[in-house]
């Protein structure tokens, strides 16, 4: 056998040790960093709602008056006769029904995450009563009046979709999980 050298090093420093530990869970798998960008991507997708604008920052087009006008008896009549969508109608200083997209606030509500150790999803799964079509469908890229399962001539309203300022925090989310390694 010849001659060599044989290097052992040994880490008894309980600091270093945690470190590295750290560092190595936090680059085995980016689901961490993913929950943190999903979480901002859900608030700025709830922001479009209230601003009524898509990640491009055009203004979805304004609801029809015969839309608004539904909107508000129904919200006088709420349901069962009772006075509950009133009163929200008049909380709301009398704005209740003019926003689209945010008439009973199911789809506001069901806007999602879902991150694994490898991508991110943002998105919803709700869907229209009777079920097999997506809301969040027809709503983002609009519909035509002969599509099934009704009448849907409903204009895009995008909602989902990452802008530049998007972008711009989830790289700011990147750098902090990782320089605090």
């Amino acid at each position: 056998m010849g001659a060599g050298l044989n290097l052992e090093i040994k880490l008894d420093d309980a600091k270093v040790v945690e470190q590295l530990g750290k560092i190595a869970t936090r680059t085995l798998t980016l689901k961490p960093v993913l929950e943190s960008i999903g979480k901002s991507f859900v608030a700025s997708t709830r922001r479009r709602f209230e601003q009524q604008r898509g990640p491009d920052g055009q203004p979805w087009k304004p609801l029809r008056p015969a839309t608004i006008a539904k909107r508000d008896k129904r919200a006088f009549r709420g349901r069962a006769g009772k006075l509950s969508f009133g009163l929200n109608y008049l909380a709301s200083g009398g704005a209740y029904g003019t926003k689209a997209l945010i008439d009973r606030a199911r789809l506001l509500g069901s806007i999602t995450y879902k991150a694994t150790s490898t991508e991110l999803a943002v998105g919803t799964n709700r869907k229209f009563p009777g079920g097999e079509f997506s809301a969040a469908a027809i709503h983002q890229l609009g519909g035509t009046s002969g599509m099934a399962p009704g009448p849907a001539a409903i204009p895009a309203r995008p909602f989902l979709g990452a802008d530049r300022n998007d972008m711009e925090r989830a790289g700011e989310i990147i750098v902090a999980h990782y320089s605090n390694l």
